[in-house]
């Protein structure tokens, strides 16, 4: 597909746009530099990445999945396998 003389035009205008709109101080995910909830927030994603984002690859006869995070790499079973076992257990 391609873009149009119009479609390129209006998509500049829409990255223009963009750029005015303010982000609402309640948004504590957007958090301004310097503040408490941005320091708040980076060391919880260094946290996050450091602690519980910790991978393991299982493979098995159904499939070879990457199991993520603390609830899953313990598993004895790969990812279709956790998944089947929850719904059978749901079903019943």
């Amino acid at each position: 597909m391609l873009w149009s003389k119009a479609d390129e035009t209006r998509l500049n205008q829409l990255n223009v746009n963009k750029s005015k709109l303010e982000t609402p101080g309640e948004w504590t995910w957007a958090a301004k530099e310097g503040t408490a909830q941005s320091e708040y927030n980076h060391k919880r994603l260094q946290y996050f990445v450091e602690h519980e984002l910790q991978t393991v690859v299982k493979h098995c006869d159904k499939s070879t999945g990457v199991l993520v995070g603390l609830n899953q790499i313990d598993s004895a079973y790969c990812h279709d396998c956790i998944i089947g076992r929850t719904d059978n257990v749901q079903n019943k």
